[in-house]
This record gives structure tokens, C-alpha cells and sequence, in this order.
């Protein structure tokens, strides 16, 4: 009975937590096909009585959506494949080498991640208009792949140390030298981590949104999170028009979390304890 009891109360939990994460999306739906008249009633419904595309009418003409998310591909896409290659050479190195400067070194890399990101973009935009990168999306791949790199290579370097450098020392006996053995060997081992560093780092860059309206103001170089923010003006703010949009930008990152979350939970846990 106590068994059982503990099964209900779990499940209960878990339905509670599931709505409680579910009803944003849920929300974001049924204002985007609510009439613009019954969004801001004084009782709004869950389940709409009237439905109208009003809202994504609305987007298609006032913005260039597809556009907006093809660029948050190309800055999202290209910071997780650089960070995931940054990440596995310096966790690689952390976690095999000895060298004096190592303890230092992951101080700093920590010490990054303390620094708030409103206290950096002055300096970053100074730094970026000198090297001719604002307005440009390669200014947001640097940006975005630069806060990433140091929690991924923690992700990483806690993952490599859980292999046995056994396997390494049997590779340079086979003949291996030190990258043969990072590529030929322990990538193959560490490719949960590797999925689970890629994916986290897509996401933020995904979302992100303040350096992006600080360093991009071409709106053909827009990413949607700052597309998006553009239809709020000072007088009126077209609710079902934005909620249309952030229906459009969430299904392709839900898309990707449900096909890739089990290499998230397995990248971020296996490394956590040592073999």
C-alpha cells in the first residue's frame, strides 16, 4: 500500500509538472487563433470559442519571419559545431595533461561564467566595431560560441576523465600519437557528451537575444528572437502577431530537444560520476 501510495503521489507530480511546463505552449496557441478583440478580455478562455489567423495573416506581411530563422539556424547551427570542436581539444587537455598553468586555467575558464553578460557589451561592441564585425552573423557565432566554450568543456573534461587512460596507453602502444588517439579513440567514447555540448550550446544560441539587438541592426541580418521583439511599439503591442511568431519559432527547437534529449540526459549525467 505505502508502494502504491508512493507510485500515485509520484505520478501526480509528474502530471502537475508536465502542465505547469506544457500550458506556456499551450497559451502561446490559443492566442496566436484568438481574435485580437478577445485577447485582452476580462476573462479570457483555455479552450477558444472563436478561432481567426488574423495573427500569422498579420506576421507574414508586417515580417520577414523565414528569413529571421534562417539566420538563428546559421548562428545557432555554426556556434554548436565550433563549440563542440573547441570543447573536445581543451577538455582533452585538462583531463590527459599535466602542465603548471592547469589549476589557473580552469579557474579562468570558471571565472568566466560569473561575469554577467550586460557588464561585457560595451567592451564587446567597441571590440567587435573595430574588427568590422557588427552587423554581421559571424560577430554572433564568436559571441555565442565564447559563453559556451567554458560549460562545455566542464561537460567534456568530466566525461574524459571517466575513461581509463588505459585505452590511451594501449593506442600508443598500437602506434597512436596524440591526436590519433583524441580522434580514433576517445571522441568515439565521448560522443554522448560531444551530442550533449552541441545541443545545449544550439539552444542558447538559439535563444539568445541581447547581444544579438546590440550588434546586428540590419533587419535582413536579424535573428527571429530580435524580429520578434520589433513588433512591440509604443502604443500597441499586437499580441496574437507575436504569439504567432513564437509558435513558429519554438516548433523547430521542441522539434529538436524531443529527438535529441536522450543524448542531453546521458551527456550531462554519465560524466558526473567516475568510473
Amino acid at each position: 500500500m505505502n508502494n502504491r501510495l508512493k507510485k500515485m503521489l509520484y505520478l501526480f507530480v509528474a502530471i502537475i509538472l508536465c502542465v505547469v511546463i506544457v500550458f506556456p505552449v499551450y497559451w502561446m496557441l490559443v492566442t496566436s487563433i484568438t481574435p485580437e478583440g478577445d485577447t485582452f478580455s476580462s476573462a479570457p478562455n483555455v479552450i477558444p470559442k472563436n478561432f481567426a489567423s488574423t495573427g500569422y495573416d498579420n506576421l507574414f506581411k508586417a515580417g520577414d519571419i523565414f528569413l529571421w530563422m534562417r539566420n538563428t539556424f546559421i548562428v545557432a547551427f555554426s556556434t554548436a559545431f565550433i563549440t563542440v570542436v573547441v570543447t573536445t581539444f581543451s577538455a582533452y587537455s585538462l583531463s590527459r595533461f599535466k602542465f603548471k598553468l592547469k589549476t589557473p586555467s580552469m579557474v579562468l575558464i570558471l571565472f568566466t561564467q560569473m561575469l554577467p553578460d550586460a557588464m561585457l557589451i560595451l567592451p564587446l561592441y567597441m571590440l567587435f566595431r573595430q574588427l568590422g564585425l557588427l552587423n554581421r552573423l559571424l560577430g554572433l557565432i564568436l559571441i555565442n560560441t565564447t559563453f559556451q566554450v567554458s560549460v562545455g568543456t566542464f561537460i567534456m573534461k568530466n566525461f574524459f576523465d571517466t575513461i581509463p587512460k588505459e585505452l590511451d596507453e594501449a593506442a600508443y602502444i598500437d602506434g597512436c600519437n596524440k591526436f590519433s588517439v583524441l580522434i580514433k579513440v576517445l571522441v568515439p567514447a565521448v560522443t554522448p557528451a560531444i551530442a550533449a555540448t552541441g545541443i545545449i550550446a544550439f539552444f542558447e544560441a538559439w535563444n539568445e537575444y541581447m547581444f544579438a539587438v546590440t550588434m546586428v541592426t540590419k533587419t535582413s541580418l536579424w535573428v527571429t528572437s530580435v524580429g520578434l521583439s520589433s513588433f512591440i511599439g509604443m502604443y500597441s503591442v499586437p499580441i496574437t502577431q507575436i504569439m504567432s511568431g513564437a509558435i513558429i519559432f519554438t516548433i523547430p527547437s521542441l522539434i529538436i530537444f524531443v529527438v535529441c534529449q536522450k543524448y542531453i540526459v546521458s551527456g550531462l549525467t554519465a560524466g558526473s560520476v567516475k568510473g
